[in-house]
This record gives C-alpha cells, structure tokens and sequence, in this order.
C-alpha cells in the first residue's frame, strides 16, 4: 500500500481551491431558477376527494382548488 504525503502548505491551497470551488457552484446552482413544485400523493385505494368523483359525504373544497390549479394524475 502506497501512502501519499502532503505538506501542509499544498494541503491547505488544496482545501482553499476545493472550498472555492464548491462556493462558486452553489453560486451558480443559486442563479438557476427552479420550478416551484408541490408534489402530494395520497393513497388509501379509496377515491373520495371531490376531484376524483368522489363520495357524497366527503367535503374536499380545498383539495379541489388544488387539483384544478395543477396536473393531476388519476391514472398513475
């Protein structure tokens, strides 16, 4: 087994340029504007909610709303 030294002046321009580069991505991962998602999947095999058809005594307004605003996937 081959053991590789460091001095400790190479070791710490070695830290400095890997810190300096993870800064300078994360700024530029930052830059980057995402999508803003909201991703809730419930699954109790029943499909009582509003938007499905659901039952006559479920109230989902709420639900409802966000399914209208959204893609929903009712074949998934």
């Amino acid at each position: 087994m081959r053991c590789i030294t460091f001095s400790r002046r190479n070791f710490l321009r070695a830290a400095a340029g890997l810190t300096a580069t993870a800064s300078v991505s994360s700024i530029a991962r930052a830059a980057v504007k995402k999508p803003n998602i909201l991703f809730i999947a419930v699954d109790d095999l029943n499909d009582w909610t509003g938007c499905l058809g659901g039952h006559p005594d479920a109230k989902t307004p709420n639900l409802d709303r966000l399914a209208g605003r959204g893609v929903l996937f009712n074949h998934a």
